[in-house]
């Protein structure tokens, strides 16, 4: 495959060249570029992450839930996650524009470009209860592309090489998305060290979900010239709304009394992504209820998680959509032919 990718990359090199003696590509201009693009409109998911760290906060209701109320244990050794919000997905990309009309101090000029970015955020931290040592790992992960045709008229100033333009896009986006939970655990005696056990996994949740939309833009910018070359500052907003993806969440739990993992079945959750915090709680609950029903020597309960039941600590989970639009700034280097 690389020698494909070779031989393609030589073949496109010797064409542009051949095009380029003959005068064919006269009025292109070939631009890469790189910039910022603002998540404001991401709050789902920066919600998601904000209900995670209030889940794991000093309060200890991971404590709760997980072994019951353990009066004023909770903020002595309850884990703290603090999981850094989304605020910027960078990119890079190419275009190819056209001349389309040309004047003295004027010009309109149509493209074709390609951007593809992704942004991520994630904690893990590490907590001590009785004698097991656990981890707790959190993250979320975008991967977004972006083909648009764009167009823009420049304005040359009189005395530099100068120009100022404006413009608009409109194209096609697409994303794919991941969100992770995962606990892991070792159990371990303080007098013996030959006597620990590694768990590893002890629950873990796993988000797959990806969707397209339309992307439109509209920008403003600055182009200076230097030879056959240009570097251009582009400022504007991008409108990028997936709204809700398709994609499935799964969970599993290390069984109590097996130890090995069995995927959890879970009931009333909504058809998209959705929030983790509250499921996190409700199969949390279910383990220890069973775990207690166990001790008691009665059979555990065989039904599924149910998020809609109103007797969940943190209530049925909100679905997440994915809105990237926001105002965004890119830098570019373009050359002309």
């Amino acid at each position: 495959m690389p020698r494909l990718h070779t031989l393609a990359a030589t073949s496109l090199a010797l064409v542009l060249a051949a095009h380029a003696q003959t005068g064919l590509f006269t009025g292109y201009t070939v631009r890469f570029l790189g910039g910022l693009d603002h998540l404001a409109g991401l709050e789902g998911l920066n919600d998601q992450v904000r209900g995670m760290n209030a889940y794991f906060g000093v309060d200890g209701t991971w404590v709760r839930d997980a072994q019951g109320n353990l009066g004023g244990f909770e903020g002595v050794w309850a884990p703290y996650l603090n999981v850094p919000e989304l605020t910027n997905r960078p990119d890079m990309g190419l275009a190819l524009e056209k001349v389309l009309m040309q004047g003295e101090r004027t010009r309109l000029l149509a493209g074709l470009e390609y951007t593809a970015g992704a942004a991520s955020t994630s904690n893990i931290f590490l907590f001590t209860n009785g004698t097991t040592q656990s981890s707790i790992y959190a993250a979320e992960e975008l991967e977004v592309s972006n083909m648009m045709a764009t167009c823009r008229y420049s304005l040359k100033d009189l005395n530099l090489p100068f120009h100022a333009h404006a413009g608009l896009g409109l194209g096609l986006a697409n994303i794919t998305a991941s969100g992770m939970y995962q606990q892991m655990g070792i159990t371990f005696d303080p007098n013996a060290e030959e006597l620990s056990e590694e768990l590893d996994v002890q629950h873990l949740i796993q988000a797959d979900y990806d969707g397209s939309a339309l992307s439109a833009r509209l920008f403003v910018g600055a182009e200076y010239e230097l030879g056959p070359m240009s570097f251009i500052l582009d400022l504007g907003y991008n409108h990028m709304n997936f709204g809700e993806l398709e994609g499935s969440t799964t969970q599993v739990l290390r069984n109590a009394t097996s130890l090995e993992l069995e995927e959890v079945e879970v009931i009333g959750e909504p058809g998209t992504r959705y929030e983790f915090a509250p499921l996190i709680s409700a199969s949390l609950q279910h383990a220890r209820d069973n775990a207690l029903r166990i001790a008691r020597g009665l059979p555990p309960i065989d039904g599924p998680v149910d998020l809609t039941d109103t007797s969940l600590q943190w209530g049925t989970p909100k679905a997440i959509e994915y809105d990237l639009s926001g105002g965004y700034a890119r830098l570019g280097l373009a050359f002309r032919f």
